[in-house]
C-alpha cells in the first residue's frame, strides 16, 4: 500500500512565486529611495537657507551704526570689532531697533563726589585784582573768603595769596564764568594783564553727571536726548553743564537724578527725533 506525500518543500519555486518576489522587493526599494530623497532635499534647503542668511548678514560699529561691512572686522573710526546685526536687504534700524539691539545705549543720570586739586585759567585785570574762569559746577563749592594761589606763567614757582572777593559771578560761556579774586595786602604788586593759573587747591564736590557722549552741542543750545519710561523714544531736553572729568559732564540744570538718557550713538538718535519732528510738523499744516 502507497501513502500519498503532501508537497515537496525543496521543490525549486515557480515562475509565479518568483514574481512576486521581485515585486515586493521592487517596491521596497522604491520607497527607501524616495524616503532618501525627501531627507536629502530637506537638508539642502536648510543648508541653502543658512547660506543665504549668511551671505545677508551684515556687521555694523556698535559706537558708530553707519559703519557697516558684509563680514567681522574692526571699526576704521573707533577700532572696536563689528557686531553681527540687520540683514543687508533690510532698512536701517530705527531708533526702538537699535536700542533693543544694543541696550548699553541708554544711560542714567547719577550724583557723583569729585575730590581733586581745583586749578583754572586765571589772569591780572586791574590793580589787586586776579579773575579765574570756573565751571558753573565748581563754584558753589567755594567758600565765603575762599584762599588760594595764583601762579604767574612766568614764574610758576612762585604762589602770591589771594582770596574770594566780593563781586558778583560773570557769565563767559554756557558752562564757565568769570570770578574774582583780591590780592592779600602782604602780596607784591602784580602787573595788569599778567597771566597765570588759580590754584584752590583738593576739595570734595558733588555733581549729578552724565556720560560725556550723552551731551549734544548744537547752534541752539546744549540738550540730550530724554529716553521714554519704555526706552524706545527719545526727547529733547535742553540742559545746562559744567565741567567734564573723566569721561563725565556735570549737569546743574535740566535733569533729575536717576532720569535715563541715550548716552551712545546719540547722533543717530537725534537725527532720527528731528526727521520724526519734521514729518509730524508737515503732516499738521496740511489741509
Amino acid at each position: 500500500m502507497e501513502l500519498s506525500q503532501g508537497p515537496n518543500r525543496d521543490a525549486p519555486p515557480t515562475p509565479k512565486t518568483r514574481s512576486s518576489s521581485l515585486v515586493v522587493t521592487a517596491r521596497a526599494l522604491l520607497l527607501f529611495l524616495a524616503a532618501g530623497a525627501v531627507v536629502l532635499a530637506l537638508f539642502l534647503t536648510k543648508v541653502d537657507g543658512k547660506s543665504d542668511s549668511r551671505s545677508k548678514a551684515r556687521y555694523s560699529c556698535p559706537m558708530h551704526p553707519d559703519v557697516s561691512a558684509p563680514q567681522p572686522g574692526d571699526c576704521p573710526i573707533c577700532g572696536m570689532a563689528l557686531r553681527e546685526t540687520l540683514a543687508a536687504s533690510e532698512s536701517p534700524p530705527s531708533a526702538e531697533t537699535l536700542v533693543r539691539l544694543q541696550p548699553s545705549l541708554i544711560d542714567m543720570a547719577k550724583k557723583r563726589v569729585f575730590t581733586h586739586e581745583l586749578q583754572a585759567a586765571a589772569w591780572v585785570t586791574r590793580e589787586g585784582i586776579v579773575q579765574a574762569l570756573l565751571y558753573g559746577d565748581e563754584i558753589p563749592s567755594l567758600a565765603a573768603k575762599e584762599h588760594g594761589f595764583f601762579h604767574p606763567t612766568a614764574t610758576p614757582d612762585v604762589g602770591v595769596a589771594v582770596h574770594l572777593g566780593e563781586a558778583p559771578a560773570m557769565a563767559w560761556d554756557e558752562s564757565t564764568s568769570m570770578i574774582e579774586f583780591e590780592l592779600e595786602r602782604s602780596q607784591p604788586r602784580l602787573e595788569v594783564g599778567t597771566p597765570g593759573w588759580l590754584d584752590l587747591g583738593a576739595k570734595p564736590r558733588s555733581a549729578l553727571v552724565v556720560p560725556s557722549a550723552a551731551i549734544i552741542h548744537s547752534s541752539s543750545g546744549t540738550y540730550v536726548l530724554a529716553a521714554s519710561a519704555d526706552g524706545r523714544t527719545f526727547a529733547k531736553r535742553p540742559v545746562h553743564i559744567g565741567k567734564t572729568l573723566f569721561g563725565l559732564t556735570a549737569v546743574m540744570d535740566g535733569m533729575y537724578e536717576r532720569e535715563r538718557v541715550a548716552a551712545r550713538s546719540t547722533f543717530f538718535l537725534d537725527a532720527e527725533e528731528r526727521l520724526r519732528a519734521d514729518l509730524d510738523a508737515t503732516a499738521a499744516v496740511k489741509p
